[in-house]
């Protein structure tokens, strides 16, 4: 192939126009060092540069992948919509349960019975009436139960296929839109929490607890703030993960992964369960439900009235029909096929391109690993200054048969031995501290806390886990007592778990069982981390406007019916959440009081169990436990009091004005003490080697910055007919953290993620 000019100048941005002005290393000469070229420094931003510039060197050989991929991603977008909306439908719980049960008492009367009213029309004036509707109804029992339970099993079935379709394009816009090359680069935070757990200590002590479990594998839902792991940043990430030049193997690796996800939803069984019975029961009202107006959970998304909703709604019905019928059968199907036609027919170009990014990756790559080796080892000056100045014209077996000498000596300490003892008071010192001293102790108080409030949730998170998983499978429904008052001899309806609040104790469910799992999963843990994080009103989705349009409480809020919005009566005024930091916790204690409650009640009505699906010993064992560990006043003291001292660690973490320094930059300085500390320990033959290892990583580094230096000449030259002159790193530079700048490069399909609310990777 011909040369091709590129227009890099665009793509420099403001690092290459700085660094125009610096003038060559003396003693460079020849083509590297030419004045035609384009100088700039080390730095990770330099890898997006040259794929930027070879990217608009070979774009017009690149349309139909990049047209073919543009249009295959806006379908997985459309899918991710899609399924959202489907998701909110099935998280707010519209339409489930399908029959309001209440649990009448009053002697010979007392039992369950099924209410075929609306929950909000329910009015009971006495036990005549009382037992007239149940004899009416008791025949029917039966019946509805069974066909509530059908209906549960269809309800699971679409929200287990929406959430299939949202992880699976939440997961081909990640492969159409990031640079696979870039993986093996950035160590991203799954890794760097496996490496700390092998290690048994982190880079960052700060925010890395000393009481991480390592009875499993931390998850993702440990992100946070709050003496959890941060995610994946710039710090110590050598590329960045946009898609900046397209390749052949990206192609491959997006298309691969796509055709997997495909064949994997196709295969789902609400495909089968459509494809088995149409779309026209859904549009129908069916004959053979026994009371229509039961079905008291609306769909709260576009309900504009205090009416019960049935569901599936239509617009959540429509929608499943845009990804069965268009979407995964038509739309994706076509655009992938033209996606691969377009790769082949673009594989001379795209090889090519692969094989260039690899060929300057290569050697600065080993340039930074290079930077790491020495920012690891001591300094050369220190180790040199050590010579020079303590072991200069001495014996080199002196400092090592010193240890022979009698203790009692009367002779004059050497100078190296007077350096040793100021070394060893210094860094005393610094343990003692009383800042670090108070944070070493909050650290241990904080665990001892995690550790009594994990005892207490776990009865409470075994609960959630029997209710999710078990006989009954998350299948709640609302509850109203219907009793007779003493006094007065009538009828009293009490309203224990509303029609409105089921969705929010499901989200409760939900969320304690995600915590303290053995084997945990994507979103779980083995900690109590999330829950934490829960309580400081931390939201768990923050990705995206989607992403965050799935987030919803576990408690109810504050009804503002006088507000007008999308979400009728379920929108909630917010502002009382952020006037108190135990808002939340109080809430939080309020509904797990209301659960206790509920489970508490004889034969549980609050939950739809399958016929023949054993008994209740396990889980009326699991109730009494709980009864006898939880203590609501116990709890509040002891996150209140862990909630303190988290905020008092932060304090002493970040620095305040009592301080001078910030205890992150006293930890640093305790760690160079105690590598002075230990070049000061050594002996002269044993600095001698230090000193020659040294040396010979600074050769090394040497001859990779040469080796980088001139194929990232030669190759720009070649490709772009503009060198590229890298600068030599400046030495203080090499002992700083690697971290990529802020870039104005959006990648390839940075503007269309961005027009539709997707947050871009980190670059």
């Amino acid at each position: 192939m011909g040369r091709r000019q590129a227009d890099i100048g665009d793509a420099t941005g403001t690092t290459g126009s700085s660094s125009d002005s610096r003038n060559n290393e003396d003693g460079k000469s020849g083509e590297v060092g030419s004045s035609t070229s384009l100088s700039m420094p080390v730095s990770p931003a330099l890898t997006a540069i040259i794929d930027d510039a070879l990217y608009h060197a070979y774009e017009a050989e690149l349309v139909p992948t990049v047209s073919a991929a543009s249009q295959l991603l806006s379908e997985f977008i459309d899918l991710k919509e899609a399924s959202a909306l489907i998701l909110r439908d099935c998280r707010w719980m519209a339409g489930v349960p399908f029959c309001q049960l209440e649990v009448t008492a009053g002697g010979d009367q007392g039992g369950l019975c099924y209410k075929g009213t609306n929950v909000a029309c329910i009015a009971v004036t006495g036990s005549a009436l009382r037992e007239m509707e149940q004899n009416e109804h008791a025949s029917n029992i039966e019946q509805l139960a069974s066909d509530e339970l059908s209906k549960y099993s269809e309800y699971n079935t679409i929200q287990d296929f929406a959430n299939q379709c949202y992880l699976s394009a939440n997961e081909a816009i990640q492969k159409l839109t990031t640079d696979p090359l870039a993986e093996s680069a950035n160590v991203n935070l799954e890794q760097s929490i496996a490496s700390t757990e092998r290690s048994g200590e982190g880079n960052d002590p700060p925010q890395s607890p000393s009481s991480l479990p390592t009875m499993a594998f931390s998850s993702p839902g440990d992100v946070g703030i709050g003496r959890c792991f941060k995610a994946q940043a710039r710090k110590n990430a050598w590329e960045t993960p946009r898609l900046i030049c397209p390749d052949y193997t990206w192609a491959e690796d997006a298309i691969s992964t796509c055709q997997r996800l495909l064949k994997n939803l196709l295969k789902h069984r609400y495909i089968t369960l459509v494809t088995s019975q149409g779309w026209d029961h859904y549009f129908t009202e069916n004959s053979t439900r026994l009371w229509p107006r039961s079905r008291v959970i609306p769909q709260p998304t576009h309900a504009s009235s205090d009416e019960p909703q049935p569901f599936p709604s239509k617009e959540t019905t429509h929608a499943l029909q845009f990804l069965v019928t268009d979407l995964l059968a038509k739309s994706i199907p076509v655009c992938l096929n033209h996606f691969r036609a377009a790769t082949e027919a673009n594989a001379v170009v795209s090889k090519r391109l692969y094989l260039v990014k690899c060929e300057h990756r290569g050697p600065i790559r080993a340039l930074f690993e290079s930077f790491a080796s020495l920012k690891s080892a001591p300094r050369e000056s220190l180790v040199k200054h050590y010579l020079d100045t303590y072991h200069g014209g001495s014996d080199p077996n002196d400092a090592a048969n010193s240890r022979y000498r009698r203790k009692n000596t009367q002779e004059k300490k050497s100078p190296i031995q007077e350096r040793r003892e100021v070394l060893h008071k210094q860094l005393e010192a610094y343990w003692k501290n009383p800042d670090m001293k108070e944070v070493l102790q909050i650290e241990r108080c904080c665990e001892r806390l995690e550790n009594d409030m994990s005892q207490m949730l776990l009865p409470l998170a075994n609960i959630a886990k029997e209710i999710c998983h078990s006989s009954w499978k998350g299948r709640i429904r609302a509850v109203t007592v219907d009793e007779i008052d003493e006094e007065s001899g009538k009828a009293r309806l009490d309203t224990i778990l509303p029609w409105q609040d089921v969705p929010y104790m499901r989200e409760l469910l939900r969320r304690l069982d995600s915590i303290l799992c053995r084997k945990p999963d994507s979103d779980e843990s083995v900690g109590i981390r999330p829950l934490l994080l829960d309580l400081q009103g931390t939201p768990r989705h923050k990705r995206d406007p989607l992403d965050s349009s799935l987030e919803m409480p576990f408690y109810p809020r504050t009804r503002t019916a006088d507000k007008k919005t999308l979400f009728g009566h379920f929108s909630s005024d917010t502002t009382a959440e952020g006037k108190d930091k135990w808002f939340v916790l109080e809430k939080f204690l309020a509904e797990v009081e209301k659960l206790m409650k509920l489970i508490a009640m004889p034969d549980t009505p609050f939950l739809v169990k399958e016929r023949g699906a054993g008994s209740r010993s396990n889980f009326v064992e699991m109730v009494s436990q709980l009864e006898d560990i939880w203590d609501s006043e116990t709890f509040r003291a002891q996150y209140q009091d862990w909630y303190d001292m988290v905020e008092r660690q932060a304090e002493l973490v970040g620095g305040d004005s009592d301080n001078e320094i910030s205890l992150v930059e006293h930890a640093e300085l305790i760690r160079l003490t105690e590598i002075e500390l230990s070049v000061a320990m050594a002996n002269k033959e044993q600095l001698k080697i230090v000193d020659t290892s040294l040396r010979g990583l600074g050769k090394d580094l040497t001859a990779r910055y040469g080796v980088m230096r001139k194929i990232v000449y030669d190759l720009t030259c070649r490709e772009l007919n503009q060198g590229i002159n890298v600068i030599a790193p400046v030495l203080d530079h090499i002992y700083q953290d690697i971290e990529i700048p802020e870039l104005s490069l959006k990648g390839v399909f940075g503007d269309q993620l961005e027009t539709v609310g997707e947050t871009l990777p980190f670059g």
